[in-house]
């Protein structure tokens, strides 16, 4: 198993500011009822993604997330050394972040919630050592890879939780597990052999052949790094506005 050490672009903080009412794109959704609870929760995910996706909203502590950017993502294991820095994910076409769905459970405190994108880009310098398909590789420089048609499964656990500053009870994301898909994945790493061109090609070669093998030994690593980028930018929200206010009684 993969296990990623993951650094993010900071966010801006909320934890000592007043409470705010819900973005001007968002709405109470008023009722229990699940289809309708359900349906006003999609809505809400959509509007927001269309409204804070490639600018985020600094009043409310939210990064922007088409393109989102991470600032390292290392994995470790069993002698293998891969690190990201500097990665920018994005889609493409670019704002193409769909909402399939989102489900609350009010009861068991958890959100889940569907989306997928046509392509989803992921570029980044790096740094390997270790071994990929039998293949020793030691390099570093720039890289990319594409996922086509990546679609997700997203569940967040949250608590509800009481600030003795003002009283009012906050929404405290915990854990997050995100399960995603993809029809095909591409990967182009510039310099692996440090300057042996040719033997960069067809490792290359090789490797898009063989992308399904490659995708699945390194999905719960990306999978890990995406989960908790999402979780951060929801929880910048959560942070400034309260329970009560996002969520009906």
């Amino acid at each position: 198993m993969w296990l990623p050490t993951i650094s993010f672009v900071a966010l801006v903080t909320a934890s000592a500011q007043a409470a705010l009412p819900l973005p001007p794109f968002l709405t109470k959704c008023t009722t229990r009822e699940p289809a309708a609870l359900n349906a006003c929760a999609t809505e809400n995910a959509r509007r927001a993604v269309a409204a804070i996706a490639a600018t985020g909203d600094r009043k409310y502590g939210v990064a922007p997330f088409d393109p989102a950017f991470i600032e390292k993502l290392t994995v470790e294991e069993n002698g293998f050394f891969l690190e990201f820095s500097n990665m920018t994910i994005s889609t493409l076409p670019r704002g193409s972040w769909h909402i399939d769905s989102v489900d609350l459970n009010l009861d068991n405190r958890y959100i889940h919630f569907r989306y997928s994108t046509p392509t989803l880009v992921l570029k980044s310098n790096y740094r390997i050592q270790g071994r990929i398909l039998l293949v020793h590789l030691k390099g570093s420089g720039d890289c990319e890879v594409r996922y086509e048609n990546y679609s997700a499964s997203n569940t967040v656990f949250f608590d509800v939780v009481k600030n003795d500053q003002d009283g009012l009870r906050y929404v405290k994301l915990k854990n997050t597990i995100l399960d995603a898909n993809v029809t095909k994945s591409t990967y182009k790493f510039n310099n692996l052999f440090q300057g042996q061109e040719t033997l960069n090609k067809a490792v290359l070669e090789i490797a898009n052949q063989n992308w399904k093998e490659i995708y699945e030994d390194t999905k719960e690593s990306t999978e890990e790094a995406f989960g908790q980028f999402v979780t951060s930018v929801l929880q910048s929200v959560f942070n400034l506005v309260p329970y009560e206010d996002v969520f009906p009684q």
